[in-house]
C-alpha cells in the first residue's frame, strides 16, 4: 500500500517460473497417484489452445485443463469447478499472472505433463502448482489466494492436511532440468524445453 495519500499502489512480485514456448517444451512425471483439485499460478501468453496440465489419455479419452481464449477449461474430467484469484470464475487475462484452482472428482494420471495433453503444447508460464487428492473449499481457496507463501493446509478450519498433498512443484529452481516436488511424496519431474523466467 502507498501510505502517502497518493493511492500508488504497488503490486509485489517474487520467484521464478517456467515458460513453454507452445512449440514443443513440456515437463514430464512419473505419477500415478489420484488427485481431485490443481491448483497453480498460470499467465497465458497467447490466446489460442493452451496446455497447462495433462493427466493422460487422448481423443475421447483426454483428461487435461488447458486456457483457450483466455478461459479456463478441461476435457475429460467431471464435476469440475474453477476459481481464479479466489473467487469461481474461469478467465484468465492475456499477459497476467493469475491463481487458477481447478475441483474435479477424482482422476488417476496415466501421463502427467505440463504445457502439453496430445497434438497440443502451451504457450504459457506456469508456477507454484499443487495437486491434492481432495477438493478444496471456497475458504481454501479463499486462503491460497490471500497467502501466495503458504499452503492451504496453514489455515486454520480447514479440513485439507498435508498428506493430501501430493504434488507441489514450486517451478522456480531457476536453472537445470529437474523440477522438484516438495510434497515429500519424490515426483520430481523432467524438464524438456521450458525455460526460467
Amino acid at each position: 500500500p502507498d501510505k502517502s495519500g497518493n493511492n500508488n499502489v504497488g503490486e509485489l512480485f517474487t520467484g521464478k517460473a517456467l515458460e513453454f514456448d507452445g512449440n514443443n517444451d513440456t515437463v514430464g512425471f512419473s505419477f500415478t497417484t489420484p488427485v481431485k483439485s490443481a491448483v497453480f499460478w498460470l499467465n497465458p501468453l497467447d490466446t489460442g489452445y493452451e496446455n497447462i496440465i495433462h493427466f493422460g489419455g487422448a481423443f475421447g479419452s483426454l483428461k487435461s485443463i488447458r486456457s483457450n481464449g483466455n478461459v479456463i477449461e478441461t476435457a475429460g474430467l467431471s464435476s469440475v469447478s474453477v476459481y481464479v484469484n479466489g473467487v469461481q470464475s474461469s478467465s484468465v487475462p492475456l499477459n497476467q499472472w493469475s491463481r487458477v484452482v481447478v475441483n474435479f472428482a477424482s482422476v488417476t494420471p496415466s501421463e502427467l505433463k505440463f504445457g502439453y495433453a496430445p497434438f497440443a503444447y502451451g504457450y504459457i508460464q506456469l508456477s507454484n502448482v499443487q495437486l491434492y487428492n481432495e477438493n478444496l473449499s471456497t475458504d481454501d481457496i479463499a486462503y491460497d489466494y490471500a497467502n501466495p507463501q503458504k499452503l492451504v493446509t496453514d489455515r486454520d478450519g480447514t479440513s485439507i492436511e498435508l498428506t493430501n498433498l501430493k504434488g507441489y512443484w514450486h517451478l522456480s529452481e531457476g536453472s537445470g532440468s529437474l523440477a522438484y516436488d516438495s510434497s515429500g511424496e519424490g515426483n520430481n519431474g523432467t524438464i524438456n524445453g521450458a525455460t526460467y523466467e
